[in-house]
C-alpha cells in the first residue's frame, strides 16, 4: 500500500495554551464522562490509532478489537457482532445520530469512510435504556473531526493491490462569530479479484463508492447546536 497526504491550516491570531486531559467519551451515558469513570466496558480508538492502522475501512479497524466480530452479510458487505448477538443488535452512530440504511437488519460497515473520523467510541453490553433495542449488543459511535483553525485543508491518497484507490479531502473553516463548518469527500474504488475460474461471479466484484459529509456547529443564546448531512452512493 502506498499512502500520500498533504494538509494546510491557518491558525487564529489568539493563542491558547493546551493541557492534555484524560480521554472522554459521550456514548455510554449521553453525557461527557472520563473514560475511567464509566459504569460499563468502553473502548476509545483515537485519531492517531486510526491513522497508524492504515486501514481504509471501518470493518478493518473494528476487527482488531477484542470481543468484536465482523461477519459477512447477504449483500456482500460486512456487519458487526458484539457480545455474540446478531449484528442487528449493534447500534452504529455518527456524532450520536443513528446511521440509517440497514438491509435485513445489518448495516454494511464498508459504506462508512473513516477519513474524517476523530475518534471511535465502543460500548460493549446492553445500552437499550439509552438507545433502544437496537443497542442490546452494544454501541459504536463515530465522532467526526472539527477544524481547530480558522481555515484548514487536508487531502490524502492511498493506493493498494487490485487497483484500489482511496481519495479523501477534508476542508474546515471557523467564522468570526465562532461557527465551525466542515466538509468531507471520499472516493473509493477497486477492480475486485477472482480466486476461481467461475466465469459468472468474481470472489470480490469491482466496487466504487462516493461519500459526502457536511457538518455545521454553531452557538445561539448560550446553547450549542449542530446540523449535518451525509450522502453515500455506490455502484
Amino acid at each position: 500500500m502506498i499512502i500520500g497526504s498533504a494538509s494546510y491550516s491557518q491558525s487564529n491570531i489568539d493563542t491558547i495554551s493546551n493541557t492534555k486531559l484524560e480521554e472522554v467519551v459521550v456514548t455510554a451515558t449521553k453525557t461527557l464522562r472520563q473514560l475511567s469513570t464509566l459504569p460499563m466496558p468502553a473502548k476509545l480508538i483515537t485519531k492517531d490509532e486510526i491513522a497508524k492502522s492504515s486501514s481504509a475501512k471501518l470493518s478493518d479497524i473494528l476487527d482488531d478489537q477484542p470481543g468484536i466480530f465482523i461477519v459477512p452479510d447477504f449483500g456482500g458487505g460486512n456487519g458487526i457482532q458484539i457480545q455474540g448477538l446478531d449484528s442487528q443488535y449493534t447500534l452504529l452512530l455518527i456524532d450520536g445520530s443513528p446511521i440509517i440504511g440497514r438491509q435485513s437488519g445489518t448495516l454494511d460497515l464498508d459504506r462508512i469512510s473513516i477519513g474524517n473520523i476523530e475518534q471511535i467510541e465502543i460500548i460493549k453490553g446492553s445500552s437499550s435504556s439509552l438507545y433502544g433495542t437496537d443497542a442490546l449488543g452494544g454501541v459504536v459511535n463515530l465522532i467526526t473531526s472539527k477544524t481547530k483553525d480558522s481555515i484548514s485543508a487536508e487531502a490524502s491518497y492511498k493506493i493498494s493491490t487490485f487497483n484500489t484507490n482511496d481519495i479523501s479531502v477534508n476542508l474546515g473553516k471557523i467564522s468570526q462569530n465562532g461557527d465551525n463548518l466542515n466538509f468531507y469527500f471520499n472516493s473509493f474504488d477497486s477492480n475486485g479479484y477472482d480466486l476461481n475460474d467461475d466465469p459468472i461471479l468474481n470472489t470480490v466484484e469491482p466496487y466504487k463508492s462516493y461519500t459526502g459529509f457536511l457538518r455545521h456547529n454553531f452557538k445561539k443564546n448560550k446553547w450549542s447546536y449542530f446540523s449535518s448531512v451525509r450522502i453515500y452512493n455506490e455502484n
